[in-house]
């Protein structure tokens, strides 16, 4: 049997992840509230608007996993761009910082999809640069819209 234990000193390594956003495109509003179930299987609720004009975004996103696998509440802080939809394909994407459980400064982003019919056919989904992923769901209650 080979003895695996690394001898003094051991390798290591550091390595950075940078988040760069694309630009803001297009002219919208995205209004969303709601809940999906994560992949963790956590109920996950969610609110926000936002609006994009002249390439600048501005609003507030807000979500919660309410666990108990993964509780944690992430609150936008500032919007760093937004890439509306194009008619074929009405996906959204907000990209911004936030806190998470009220500390820190994160990168998220957000995406949802507006599938008409008062959100029977929407999606919602959030990464945070912590390392939360809900998972790209279709929404268990509530709408979200792109204008």
């Amino acid at each position: 049997m080979q003895d695996l234990t690394a001898i003094p000193p051991e390798p290591s390594a550091v390595a950075t992840k940078f988040w760069i956003p694309p630009a803001s495109s297009g002219t919208c509003k995205i209004t969303s509230s709601g809940s999906i179930t994560a992949i963790n299987g956590d109920r996950g609720t969610f609110n926000g608007e936002v609006h994009v004009a002249n390439g600048l975004a501005s609003g507030h996103e807000s979500y919660q996993d309410r666990g108990p696998l993964e509780p944690e509440q992430v609150d936008s802080t500032s919007l760093l761009a937004v890439v509306c939809p194009t008619p074929a394909a009405p996906t959204a994407m907000i990209y911004g910082h936030a806190t998470v459980d009220g500390t820190g400064d994160f990168i998220f982003l957000i995406t949802v999809t507006d599938g008409g019919n008062g959100g029977k056919n929407d999606s919602y989904g959030i990464i945070v640069s912590d390392g939360y992923i809900s998972g790209q769901e279709p929404l268990q209650s509530g709408n979200v819209n792109i204008r």
